[in-house]
């Protein structure tokens, strides 16, 4: 009986272990230190095998703008074992070229208190988004006399609308939805 009762704590015990293995992990990750005036700088912070129930304002930058949030999630099923990761990405669009500063700051999620160290953000003129533009070996250039040419630049339009919405407020196992 004893025995018996011991195996059953020591199970407990070690599935209590995994299940904190497999507790809340959350990442910060920061944009790059060097962006074009007409690129955006990001801050996103992912949530490993939890939801993200709460969070808070995400920091200003100086020199920037907010543009908006988004939220992304995935779930994967590895050998019978599941794992789950959801993300808030904060869209910064700089206001003027220079260096900038993020300093250190924290978020808030789920209650609890994450940091980041910050970085150093360096906006340069604004780059061209035309694929590979003049930047291709044309190692046929010489041979049919053309010379490389400087990509023309295109400023596009950063207005953009997305929206989701379901037909069901409830969905059962099997059942389809829109």
């Amino acid at each position: 009986m004893i025995k018996t009762t011991l195996r059953l704590a020591f199970v407990c015990f070690a599935m209590l272990l995994v299940s904190f293995s497999y507790g809340q992990e959350v990442q910060i990750e920061l944009g790059p230190d060097e962006i074009g005036l007409n690129e955006t700088f990001t801050i996103k912070v992912t949530l490993s095998n939890d939801k993200i129930k709460s969070y808070d304002q995400f920091p200003e930058i100086q020199g920037f703008q907010k543009q908006g949030i988004s939220q992304s999630s995935s779930m994967n099923i590895i050998n019978g074992q599941m794992s789950s990761s959801n993300s808030i990405i904060q869209y910064y669009k700089p206001t003027r070229k220079g260096q900038f500063n993020l300093g250190n700051f924290s978020v808030l999620i789920n209650g609890e208190s994450y940091s980041s160290p910050g970085k150093r953000i360096n906006v340069t003129d604004a780059t061209s988004t035309q694929g590979l533009g003049g930047n291709v070996f044309d190692p046929f250039a010489e041979f049919f006399g053309r010379t490389a040419e400087e990509p023309e630049f295109i400023e596009l339009a950063d207005d953009a609308f997305f929206s989701v919405s379901v037909d069901k407020d409830e969905v059962f196992a099997g059942e389809g939805f829109t």
